[in-house]
């Protein structure tokens, strides 16, 4: 049960990582997107040939560095969406002043 608990969750991050926008992952280099990509086609593809020593192997060695590397780059998308949501709000009272009428049309719909 926990080989298929384990290699499921292996196909999941891999099936995740094919929906990060090819922007995304070319700016998060510090992730090996093919391989992770590669090993959930892998699993998916040819269960009955996964050789279980090479799924320890990397659960144990290679899992570790990549969820570090995940959460760094989820912090700076946190961080880069605070910063964006700042410029806005820094940004609505010129707006507001410029065109009033366009902000309450805005609110109201």
């Amino acid at each position: 049960m926990l080989q298929l608990a384990v290699t499921r969750r292996l196909e999941i991050v891999g099936e995740a990582a094919t929906r990060v926008s090819p922007g995304r992952q070319a700016a998060s280099s510090g992730v090996p997107w093919p391989q992770v990509i590669g090993l959930r086609n892998r699993i998916v593809r040819g269960y009955d040939a996964i050789n279980l020593d090479v799924v320890w192997s990397i659960v144990h060695d290679d899992l570790p560095p990549l969820i570090d590397e995940v959460r760094a780059i989820r912090g700076a998308i946190s961080e880069q969406l605070a910063n964006d949501v700042d410029r806005l709000c820094d940004h609505l009272p010129e707006l507001q002043r410029q065109h009033p009428e366009r902000i309450g049309e805005a609110v109201r719909s």
